[in-house]
């Protein structure tokens, strides 16, 4: 998919690198965010990425309708947890 992308023509390393790096955003994001270290910052950077991703999966076809709505969900769960985390500082 991301070969086939506007990002895939643009990367200057190959999309199998651009591929482990997306896997080990979603590691540290993921751990950071369940050890709940800083919360309301991972939870804005999982918010730009997913945007990012359903802007990329989104351009690329119309098919893939479906995975644009599927990263929303994502991205309201991360909008979520930032709202929280200001509820919690006032």
């Amino acid at each position: 998919m991301v070969s086939g992308s506007l990002l895939g023509g643009i990367l200057p390393f190959s999309a199998a690198t651009f591929v482990i790096l997306i896997a080990f955003n979603d590691l540290i994001v993921s751990l950071l965010l369940f050890i709940g270290w800083r919360t309301k910052w991972v939870a804005t950077w999982a918010v730009i990425w997913i945007v990012g991703v359903t802007l990329v999966i989104g351009a690329s076809t119309l098919e893939n309708a479906l995975d644009v709505v599927e990263h929303l969900a994502f991205i309201f769960m991360a909008l979520a947890l930032v709202a929280n985390g200001k509820s919690n500082s006032i």
